[in-house]
């Protein structure tokens, strides 16, 4: 672990999974009593947002609760939808679609993309993640589901 410069270095986990820093980074230190994280390597283990402010020195992190429905079939009825199907599990080698409903809250700042992603359960991705932009149309979409 060692130190950096007079500082003592810490290490960092998150859900009992130790986080690495690059060569680039400054890792984790302690300073008097005080330990001083990487805000960027800790809000992407989080999965949250960081935004970074130059003119007023400031930096903003986001955590929206983000809540997915997984569903293979909807129903289209009084104006709005229904699910069929839940999603469940999935034969190895079986292909299908599905549709993917998303509910955002607390999230502060603009959505340029969004990306989806299905893992195993040992953690590897199952497919390549797809990561698509946010149009206008789907922005207004978004801020209509939203509200």
């Amino acid at each position: 672990m060692g130190r950096l410069r007079r500082f003592a270095r810490a290490k960092v986990y998150v859900n009992d999974a130790e986080q690495s820093f690059s060569d680039g980074d400054v890792p984790a230190f302690i300073t008097h009593g005080t330990t001083v994280l990487p805000l960027r390597t800790l809000a992407d283990s989080l999965q949250a947002l960081v935004r970074w402010d130059n003119k007023n020195m400031t930096v903003s992190l986001y955590k929206p609760n983000v809540h997915m429905f997984v569903v293979k079939d909807l129903i289209k009825q009084d104006g709005g939808y229904t699910m069929k199907y839940p999603f469940g599990g999935v034969t190895r080698g079986d292909k299908l679609d599905f549709v993917v409903f998303a509910q955002i809250d607390n999230l502060k700042t603009n959505v340029s993309s969004f990306k989806i992603s299905i893992k195993t359960p040992s953690g590897n991705d199952a497919v390549d993640p797809i990561e698509q932009p946010v149009t206008q149309s789907r922005r207004k979409h978004l801020a209509a589901v939203a509200i």
